[in-house]
């Protein structure tokens, strides 16, 4: 529609509306779909409490804590394997609530939705401490 078109619907409900606006102080009824009785009273029943109000800094949490122990690694490129929790687990396994995503060298990443939680191993070290050195140079003697 054009601007003047628009421009003139306007002035029309305008002058249809001031004219019932007239009509209505000279003691004619205006219809409305509004109960104003309604909403201006009392309510018979008070109000709860509000059901989407929250308390902020609270967020729901799993009831039991997840705990999870690596006990060891055997790592393959083809079907890498690890002890989760005292159980035998590949990639793909369900372990709790969560499922084995990746075995790495050192590490194993399981995976909830968008959580992911990474276990790992110490670094091993070819090196022995000083005191272990001198145990063992007794012992090839």
């Amino acid at each position: 529609m054009s601007t003047a078109r628009l421009l003139i619907l306007f002035v029309l409900l305008f002058l249809v509306r001031s004219r019932a606006f007239a009509e209505s102080e000279q003691g004619f009824d205006v219809i409305s779909d509004v109960d104003y009785g309604f909403i201006m009273g009392q309510p018979r029943i008070p109000w709860g409490e509000d059901p989407f109000s929250r308390i902020p800094g609270f967020a729901s949490v799993p009831s039991v804590e997840e705990k999870f122990t690596l006990g060891g690694i055997i790592f393959s490129k083809q079907s890498p394997s690890a002890v989760v929790n005292g159980k035998m687990v590949q990639e793909g396994d369900l372990i709790g609530t969560r499922i084995v995503k990746r075995i790495g060298e050192n590490y194993v990443i399981l995976k909830r939705k968008q959580s992911e939680i990474e276990l790992t191993l110490p670094p091993v070290s070819d090196e022995f401490p000083d005191d272990d050195r001198d145990e063992l140079e007794e012992d090839s003697q």
